[in-house]
């Protein structure tokens, strides 16, 4: 059976090991990049089953990338992630293709969760 690939896009190092540290022991293949454009190449070759994407990226929004990732057909779940509790950046995230925003901290038991629905 195909393991579930699951990156995250995040410029704080932190938050992807927390990811990579929670997510690797429950049998998932997890990958990290610090920005967009080393995101959208580890989508391209990756090709993960969900995204958790950071909304502020050093070099573009993750909402840009979202609308990047999009005419590539991969098939990811894309769940948005950020520091700012913003509505309105909520709904573009939505719009643009995300399926779901959360707020940092993470609640990793919620990705756990969110994850095993999916599959």
């Amino acid at each position: 059976m195909e393991r579930i690939r699951v990156a995250i896009i995040d410029d704080e190092e932190m938050v992807c090991r927390i990811f990579e540290e929670y997510l690797r022991p429950l049998g998932y293949e997890v990958r990290s990049a610090y920005d967009t454009e080393s995101g959208f190449e580890l989508c391209k070759s990756f090709k993960p089953h969900f995204l958790f994407l950071d909304v502020v990226l050093p070099d573009e929004s993750g909402i840009t990338l979202i609308k990047r990732l999009r005419p590539l057909e991969l098939n990811i779940l894309i769940i948005m992630i950020s520091g700012l509790h913003d509505l309105t950046i909520a709904k573009a995230a939505i719009k643009a293709g995300a399926v779901d925003y959360i707020p940092k901290p993470i609640d990793l038991e919620f990705v756990k969760n969110f994850i095993a629905c999916q599959i």
